[in-house]
């Protein structure tokens, strides 16, 4: 950004570079929205929140940090007051982006809110004292400060904006090797780099800008990531059944191999198979419409009866689901498979569907060394004995 030389005031011609750069970067954003609503509405998760809210901070970001150029060095009723408030909010939203993407980071390594969760005493303490910084600059002049002619200067403690910067990259970093050494063959490997895309820039503009005073780059840079990552998130569409929203099963083998490393020894990790029973008597005697109503159905009674656990539901093909989850004990895996079906009677009683939801169900506990192949075959062997057992059944009926 261009500055006049004799008193720092931004001309006119760097304004209006400014005000473009910024209206550009608001405009991408403002795009990215609807679309991402429209693509991950139906399989809405923390990671696709978290995302989300990165995209409206940014958006307040730039808002803020265009007012702000916008009002440098002009005098009129209360304008230090407005000046100091947009520049204490732009520094609090500052440091919460690089917070929320923090969090975005370690939900998509470790794909659950526990690990968000267990983390997030740590990571707010960090936030917090950054928080702490900026709320007591008015009193410490330690980042900024405003004076009588309403010019922004910067203060002695500038440099802390860089460091909390390059302390979340660090964090980032630390988080991305320790995942790669103990699961690192659960994951595309390329996410690894993308997660620290974003922070590695973001901080190296803000070097820049500490360096040259008045270098626009950092949050058109965060833009610009932040678009690189949508991206990203749209070219992993495979990843996901489109007609239910659930995981498909390439995501659930990435999912299974992670979970059989991570989950505590004192519990027990579990594969489940549902098969829709019926499936192909609703396809042909009613067609392949309502036959995807009973498979979305079928996936929100899965997702109901998931809801508030870890476990990861899956399609793995046509008629068949399956669930991966932990549980202290064989007993509440059967608990779980006992409200599956609670909800699926508790769907026929009150639907008026011409169709009923029933599943046929087999399930492998990791046990006695077993592979994940070998749970793959114990749960699909289960799951088709359950099915035979169902048609005999209803023949004898």
């Amino acid at each position: 950004m261009v500055f006049d030389a004799f008193n720092s005031i931004p001309n006119e011609r760097a304004l209006f570079l400014y005000s473009h750069i910024y209206l550009i970067c608001a405009v991408l954003m403002i795009m990215v929205v609807p679309l991402f609503y429209r693509h991950f509405s139906v399989r809405i998760n923390l990671g696709h929140k978290l995302f989300m809210l990165l995209i409206f901070l940014d958006l307040s970001i730039l808002l803020i940090d265009w007012f702000g150029w916008m009002i440098y060095g002009k005098i009129f009723s209360g304008s230090i007051i407005i000046h100091n408030l947009t520049k204490t909010l732009f520094y609090l939203l500052d440091a919460f982006i690089l917070f929320v993407w923090l969090l975005y980071c370690v939900f998509k390594l470790y794909r659950t809110k526990a690990a968000v969760r267990t983390r997030m005493p740590i990571y707010l303490s960090v936030f917090m004292c950054a928080v702490c910084i900026m709320i007591t600059n008015p009193f410490t002049e330690w980042i900024f400060d405003i004076d009588s002619n309403n010019i922004y200067t910067r203060g002695d403690g500038y440099w802390l904006v860089f460091l909390y910067a390059t302390v979340i990259l660090a964090i980032i970093i630390t988080e991305v090797i320790i995942y790669q050494r103990k699961y690192g063959d659960s994951h595309d490997k390329g996410l690894y780099a993308r997660l620290l895309v974003v922070p590695a820039v973001v901080t190296l503009g803000r070097l820049v800008q500490t360096v040259v005073y008045g270098a626009a780059l950092t949050w058109p840079i965060f833009t610009i990531g932040l678009l690189y990552t949508y991206m990203y998130m749209q070219a992993n569409e495979n990843y996901f059944d489109y007609l239910t929203g659930l995981r498909n099963r390439r995501e659930l083998d990435y999912f299974f191999a992670y979970r059989l490393k991570t989950y505590k020894k004192t519990q027990i990790a579990f594969l489940a198979y549902f098969d829709l029973n019926d499936f192909k008597r609703i396809n042909d005697t009613f067609g392949h419409p309502i036959g995807d109503s009973a498979l979305v159905d079928a996936a929100n009674l899965l997702r109901q009866a998931s809801f508030d656990t870890d476990d990861f539901v899956a399609r793995i093909g046509g008629d068949e689901f399956a669930v991966v989850g932990v549980r202290d004990s064989k007993d509440k895996i059967n608990e779980f498979v006992t409200r599956v079906n609670t909800l699926a009677d508790e769907f026929n009683s009150r639907n008026d569907t011409v169709y009923n939801i029933s599943f046929s169900c087999g399930i492998a506990c990791h046990e006695h060394g077993l592979t994940q192949e070998q749970m793959v075959e114990i749960a699909d062997k289960q799951m088709y004995e359950c099915k035979d057992r169902y048609r005999s059944n209803k023949n004898k009926a």
